[in-house]
């Protein structure tokens, strides 16, 4: 619903192992008059890779609001910690370490959520 309108923009570098990349994008949608969804979005990120193994970092900022009543706005963060080794031919083993922070836009932490998650896998592709 609404008009909506965005732009976004990223780059990447890369340098012997290195990787590394940032973005940043834009929306608004009006979707009545008294709410949208306007948000701003900034990501960066790093990888180095070493023979069979990988290793990276990452960070999401995003922030917006959707009730106009309310006068603040909506925040995310959330940190990403990975490490992967290549077994074989099609064969990878994947660890990763999460971090997220919300802070809702309603006043006092009422909406407001954090925590940790760990993952662990074996991908096979063929």
């Amino acid at each position: 619903g609404g008009d909506p309108k965005g732009w976004s923009v990223g780059g990447l570098v890369r340098w012997s192992g290195f990787r590394f990349s940032a973005g940043y994008k834009q929306e608004h949608n009006k979707t009545s008059a008294l709410t949208s969804t306007d948000f701003k979005v900034l990501e960066i990120g790093g990888r180095y890779n070493w023979g069979k193994n990988w290793v990276s970092l990452g960070w999401e900022h995003a922030k917006g609001g959707a009730s106009k009543i309310v006068s603040g706005d909506d925040k995310t963060d959330v940190l990403l910690a990975s490490y992967r080794r290549d077994l074989g031919p099609g064969v990878q083993y994947r660890f990763n370490v999460f971090y997220a922070d919300y802070k809702g836009e309603n006043p006092g932490s009422t909406d407001d959520s954090k925590g940790y998650a760990v993952t662990t896998s074996v991908r096979i592709a063929f």
